[in-house]
């Protein structure tokens, strides 16, 4: 089963690494990605590259994004 949750579900700013562990800890397979959804940021190569390798280690997909 497929089970999707927003990144932001404990605040929508700062490193995203945190709530990601936390959402695979409570079986999440899925993310709706909105980490700063409520800002114009834009990722660096170097962002995009370390959430990437966190979404391997975590074993999470990406269903969706909402954000700049």
């Amino acid at each position: 089963m497929e089970v999707s949750i927003a990144t932001d579900f404990n605040g929508s700013t700062g490193k995203p690494g945190n709530s990601m562990r936390q959402i695979a800890e409570a079986g999440f397979t899925h993310l709706h990605w909105c980490h700063q959804w409520c800002t114009d940021y834009l990722y660096s190569d170097s962002e995009i590259e370390q959430i990437g390798n966190w979404m391997k280690e975590f074993g999470l997909k990406l269903l969706d994004i909402h954000g700049s």
